[in-house]
């Protein structure tokens, strides 16, 4: 991985996002990234949460990068939904999105979305992609909520 010391993890999540600008290029001119591309690309794993959602950058770091990646953004997503479970971080389940909780719940995701803009669903929002994160306890919560009215 480059040497990334003395940068914060905003400019480490900036240096990310050119970085995922360039390879995109590259796909679209029909051009493989180069070794130190991919080298390059392991910036991902410095942050997680942004890299994430960056999929030019994924594809270039490799398939087990991305995958320690995704698992990471996960693993940091429930931490901060629901830090008070006093569970490990290992232990922590990844959040749900709104379309994977509206097939658990047998409702549409447009459901999942309304209840959690309107609060009766315990979600938090992602400020950049929109995103809702919904943990797996605040979907049954929410289920037996609706089940007892």
């Amino acid at each position: 991985m480059p040497d990334l010391a003395g940068l914060t993890e905003r400019q480490i999540t900036y240096l990310a996002l050119a970085l995922n600008t360039s390879l995109f290029a590259a796909q679209r001119h029909g051009s493989a990234p180069g070794e130190e591309l991919r080298q390059l690309a392991q910036i991902a794993l410095a942050v997680p949460s942004a890299a994430a959602k960056l999929p030019s950058l994924l594809d270039a770091a490799g398939p087990q990068a991305a995958a320690a990646v995704k698992s990471e953004a996960r693993r940091m997503t429930a931490s901060r939904l629901d830090p008070g479970a006093g569970e490990p971080a290992s232990s922590i389940t990844a959040a749900l999105s709104a379309g994977e909780a509206a097939r658990l719940a047998g409702v549409s995701s447009q459901a999942i979305r309304a209840a959690a803009a309107s609060g009766r669903l315990a979600a938090s929002k992602d400020r950049i992609t929109g995103a809702w994160a919904i943990t797996a306890s605040a979907l049954a919560d929410w289920k037996d909520g609706r089940n007892a009215a």
